[in-house]
């Protein structure tokens, strides 16, 4: 009798669970239409049997960490290659190869961006590439008119970044590096060409831009300089935004010897960006939109690389170990608890990219 109170008392404690597992079977309306109350209520019991035995045995934990399980898609490189994983499935399928460098989800999830080799010029000049989610319809998109044809730009471009409507890309594109230079500039182009080729430069100066991010209301981008708001070169790179209704460039995080920073993204509401800053080793940092209020999230020893936001802006993706040689995937919630690692084996991911919306047809 002593053992049966104890159950009934563990019973009673765990309402959590009973209502995680009962809510499983009260999910099938089909089967408990065809049971008496009297069966359902033997069942209810046995739920509740089955909840407590699970709490004795220390396998509550599973339940707990199925129910906060993140959810969604994660795009990734690994070798030449882009895959996506589903994370509920677990299952992996391939995008597209060769594909090379950032990758990007647009903000509908219905494309991913990234960088291609060229078919005009060989494989030493990089183009945007853009591809449906299932893997087909890929095309160039860094284009050029010439003489009348369509062809693939001669200086190509890399580090794509979306604009929310799906309509633009912004890259950077290297305009001396035939001569061993390192003038990268930023672009924008459009992906509609039926009236011809509409690109635009947003950066001119003798140093490195380059596009980090779009501002989820369409009207930022977040980018890399060296070129310093005195128009000198700076040894570390800052980050600024540019502001595509007045052609305004506004200081958002500046670094120096003791921080520097990188991989800055947009929260999914435009109010944070969170970011890899470097003191002394690579952790992750969250701010406002303005870099205001930083506030370190991560202290480990992972070196973390890149990021990206989940959906719902409570989580982030990243990528630990090599910047060259590749990493592990990790998710963490933005609070810092919660750290999952997605990838095991060989680390040999880099760029992992959180899918905005994941189709459910």
């Amino acid at each position: 009798m002593s053992v049966f109170r104890e159950l009934l008392s563990w019973i009673l404690q765990d309402s959590f669970y009973v209502q995680f597992v009962w809510n499983q079977i009260a999910n099938r309306a089909n089967i408990l239409k065809r049971l008496t109350n009297k069966e359902i209520w033997e069942m209810h019991f046995v739920v509740l049997l089955l909840s407590s035995l699970l709490s004795v045995c220390g396998c509550d934990d599973l339940l707990r960490d199925r129910k906060q399980e993140p959810e969604g898609e994660i795009a990734f490189r690994s070798g030449n290659a882009i895959y996506v994983l589903d994370l509920e499935t677990d299952s992996l399928r391939k995008i597209v190869e060769p594909g090379y460098g950032k990758i990007r989800w647009s903000f509908d999830g219905q494309m991913i961006a990234y960088t291609c080799p060229s078919e005009d010029y060989g494989p030493s000049i990089y183009q945007i590439c853009v591809i449906d989610a299932t893997g087909s319809n890929k095309r160039t998109v860094t284009l050029m008119e010439y003489q009348g044809q369509i062809l693939e730009h001669v200086d190509g471009g890399m580090d794509p970044v979306w604009s929310p409507d799906g309509s633009r890309i912004a890259f950077s594109r290297c305009l001396n590096c035939e001569v061993g230079g390192n003038n990268y500039e930023i672009f924008i182009i459009e992906l509609d060409i039926t009236a011809g080729i509409k690109e635009t430069r947003i950066s001119d100066n003798p140093y490195y831009d380059s596009p980090s991010d779009w501002s989820p209301d369409g009207q930022k981008i977040l980018f890399r300089s060296d070129y310093s708001m005195d128009k000198s070169f700076d040894d570390y790179g800052d980050w600024y935004t540019y502001n595509l209704n007045d052609d305004n460039k506004a200081l958002v995080l500046a670094c120096d010897s003791s921080f520097t920073s990188g991989s800055l993204r947009y929260s999914p509401d435009g109010q944070f960006i969170a970011f890899i800053g470097e003191k002394e080793k690579n952790d992750i940092y969250i701010a406002n939109y303005d870099g205001s209020n930083i506030k370190q999230i991560t202290n480990n020893n992972l070196n973390e690389v890149s990021l990206s936001w989940s959906p719902d802006g409570a989580r982030l993706v990243f990528m630990a170990g090599s910047p060259f040689n590749g990493g592990h995937i990790y998710i963490i919630r933005v609070d810092g608890s919660d750290l999952k690692k997605v990838t095991d084996g060989e680390a040999k991911y880099f760029w992992p990219e959180w899918r905005p919306i994941k189709d459910k047809q």
